[in-house]
């Protein structure tokens, strides 16, 4: 097979999308999980016998609920560990994390020169595309306690309860054997 410079210019594109296409469909959600490198996941922090502060942090794929979800689910997960039958959660806030993303195109002439990039050809024309991009995290402190759950509290949940109600809706990271 001969490739000639028509070849080049016509797989040059293809394979630009070929590969944003392949990228685009292995992005997903942030799944629950301690947070790695990048900060996305689950934070926990002792504050002092029986407190503790909890965080999750999603990607522009994680939506605001699935985000609270977890953060409730780490904390009903945190009581447990610590020997409590019911927790409370003391404050709790969920931020809005926005950040904007742009494309732009056109066509004429431009140049990068000592006053900045700038359009030197009479007829220039360029379009800008940016969009918000955004993502959530969650935080709240937690009391653990032991014995029977009050009833009256709206901010007391039993360890077994959330654990049970919210488990169905956990995505887990898939691990690759080893």
């Amino acid at each position: 097979m001969c490739i000639n410079r028509r070849s080049i210019i016509f797989f040059k594109p293809a394979l630009a999308v070929s590969t944003l296409a392949l990228l685009v469909a292995c992005a997903e959600p942030t799944a629950y999980a301690p947070a790695g490198s990048d900060g996305r996941g689950f934070t926990t922090q002792p504050v002092e016998e029986g407190r503790y502060m909890i965080s999750f942090r999603g990607n522009s794929l994680t939506n605001r609920e699935t985000v609270e979800s977890y953060l409730l689910y780490r904390a009903a997960e945190v009581a447990r560990d610590a020997g409590g039958t019911w927790f409370r959660i003391t404050d709790q806030d969920t931020e809005t994390v926005t950040r904007f993303s742009g494309t732009s195109s056109g066509f004429g002439r431009s140049h990068f020169g000592r006053v900045g990039y700038g359009h030197y050809d009479r007829f220039s024309t360029e379009f800008v595309n940016v969009r918000p991009i955004r993502s959530f995290e969650a935080f709240a402190q937690v009391q653990v306690f032991r014995g029977r759950k009050p009833t009256n509290e709206p901010d007391a949940y039993s360890v077994q309860s959330v654990l049970q109600t919210l488990e169905p809706r956990i995505q887990r990271p898939l691990h690759k054997a080893e």
